[in-house]
């Protein structure tokens, strides 16, 4: 399914800097014993009733893709918010090709202050659209501070259809969800030490309501079992994986992430920091308002 190279699926797993707070446990332990199957996502106790969000995804101006959902972050629900990364990955539906969607922007911001913006690039070998794609946030941004809350904002840059033509314009959609780091628990901390598989690994972040933690883990033991048939075929029901995801994402009670839940999984990009001044917190809390209003910023 994933056009992921096997370079990058080795680099994404041995790299300490893109790595969960438990990569090691998953690296030791995701060649040995037979996976767990069941690693499901449960919400908080306080989550609420879910509502249907569309992923907070939608067109914008964007040409329109037949047969294809819309551009959408894989958040859906207030709740699934938690993680216990200082550097996160936030991921999102493209059903756009690097043509027609050639590159973006992340934004991450604490109220009216902006934290980090960076663009990256949707051409890359790393991660080849259409499909479901992380956001990495990378070394040279701030770490999230356990305790806090920050909105973050994707805008995609897409070809617009001008008159009968379809050409690149200034036109971009655009994507936010929210995040809030936590510090590991004890309970955690004596959870994950006894996880003796990658999917034991997610099942523990799914009983202790970490979204990103969860999707991310997944994600990456996907890709690794893309990447690497004979380990798929040896270790790991790569099928037992995409049930998985499959069966979360379209949780009608928790998630409400179903139309996008069998879109491919393609990789990871890393942005690159702007050299600008964009950071002042006047501009970028108009930015912010004009996002969540759906404007144009």
């Amino acid at each position: 399914m994933s056009r992921l190279s096997i370079a990058f699926g080795v680099a994404l797993w041995s790299s300490p800097a893109f790595a969960l707070p438990v990569h090691s446990i998953i690296q030791e332990r995701f060649y040995k014993n037979t996976p767990n199957k069941n690693a499901p996502y449960t919400p908080p106790p306080d989550a609420g009733t879910p509502t249907p969000t569309g992923g907070t995804g939608s067109r914008g101006g964007c040409v329109n893709i037949p047969d294809l959902p819309p551009t959408a972050a894989l958040v859906g629900q207030p709740h699934l918010m938690l993680t216990t990364s200082d550097r996160p990955v936030f991921w999102i539906y493209v059903p756009y090709t690097p043509e027609e969607a050639p590159s973006g922007l992340l934004s991450l911001q604490q109220g009216d202050n902006a934290v980090y913006e960076g663009t990256f690039s949707l051409d890359s070998a790393d991660a080849v659209i259409p499909g479901v794609v992380g956001i990495r946030l990378p070394e040279t941004a701030p770490s999230l501070v356990a305790g806090q809350e920050y909105d973050w904002f994707v805008e995609i840059n897409c070809m617009a259809a001008i008159g009968n033509d379809v050409g690149f314009s200034d036109t971009t959609v655009t994507l936010d969800g929210l995040v809030q780091r936590v510090e590991i628990s004890e309970a955690l901390a004596s959870d994950l030490s006894q996880a003796k598989t990658g999917l034991d690994v997610v099942a523990v972040y799914g009983r202790h309501h970490l979204w990103y933690d969860w999707l991310t883990a997944l994600a990456r033991l996907r890709l690794e079992a893309d990447s690497n048939p004979e380990w798929s075929r040896a270790e790991l029901n790569h099928s037992a994986l995409e049930t998985t995801w499959t069966t979360v994402l379209s949780d009608m009670q928790t998630v409400l992430l179903e139309t996008w839940s069998r879109e491919p999984l393609v990789g990871e990009v890393v942005p690159a920091m702007l050299q600008s001044n964009r950071g002042e917190s006047g501009n970028q809390s108009q930015k912010q308002e004009n996002r969540k209003q759906g404007q144009t910023p």
